[in-house]
């Protein structure tokens, strides 16, 4: 088994390999996750044979959070700053992936906790 490290820009290489039949996976790293490919199959490389060109595509995960809150009297504030403002619990917040202002199956959803915080990670 051989193993190298991607440079600065993401470029890697294995040198010096005999021939034969290789499979390249790539480490999943937190945070991340594959899009393409999961692994590279390449069956009996010979002498000499060069291969190129062989990319992984990853995908960065993030977060969409937020407050849910009634604000009592107008004032638009900030939760927490005004002290009048009142967390909302049990609230569904989804994400409206065909923007029909309706929570079907199938979309992202989540429920505002007690303090009517909540996340999508």
């Amino acid at each position: 088994m051989a193993q190298t490290t991607t440079d600065g820009s993401g470029a890697y290489q294995f040198t010096g390999l005999a021939p034969g039949d290789y499979i390249i996976k790539e480490e999943n790293k937190a945070g991340w996750t594959h899009l393409s490919p999961v692994q590279i199959n390449q069956n009996s490389l010979t002498a000499g044979q060069d291969l190129t060109n062989q990319d992984f595509v990853n995908f960065k995960l993030f977060e969409i959070s937020g407050h849910k809150f009634e604000d009592v009297n107008g004032d638009d504030g900030t939760p927490g700053n005004t002290g009048d403002d009142k967390p909302w619990e049990g609230v569904t917040i989804f994400i409206d992936a065909n923007n029909n202002q309706t929570l079907d199956n199938g979309e992202l959803q989540t429920t505002t906790d007690a303090n009517g915080f909540w996340q999508f990670t």
